[in-house]
């Protein structure tokens, strides 16, 4: 069986962030297609991108950005987690 690493948690938290999708692409000039694949958990946005979808958040939101750091990293790590309790139980299983 194939695991593969999941970004449920993080997909959960980027959308209750940023609500309408619309209004944040048009406001930051983000790809829409990038945007929703990450907000259906299809795939992680890498470390450049990541700092600046953190930013584009601080300004959207008026949240404090190290608190939104803290936050995106409870999320992936919560979502990496379970990709490793599943690959370990992949391993056990006969």
């Amino acid at each position: 069986m194939n695991i593969s690493v999941k970004n449920e948690h993080f997909a959960k938290w980027l959308n209750r962030k940023i609500g309408a999708k619309d209004k944040f692409i048009l406001r930051f000039n983000w790809r829409s297609r990038e945007l929703n694949r990450w907000c259906r958990g299809l795939n992680f946005p890498k470390a450049p991108i990541l700092s600046q979808l953190l930013f584009d958040l601080h300004l959207y939101t008026g949240q404090e950005y190290t608190s939104l750091l803290s936050e995106c990293h409870e999320q992936l790590m919560k979502d990496y987690k379970e990709y490793k309790y599943g690959k370990k139980e992949t391993r056990e299983s006969p």
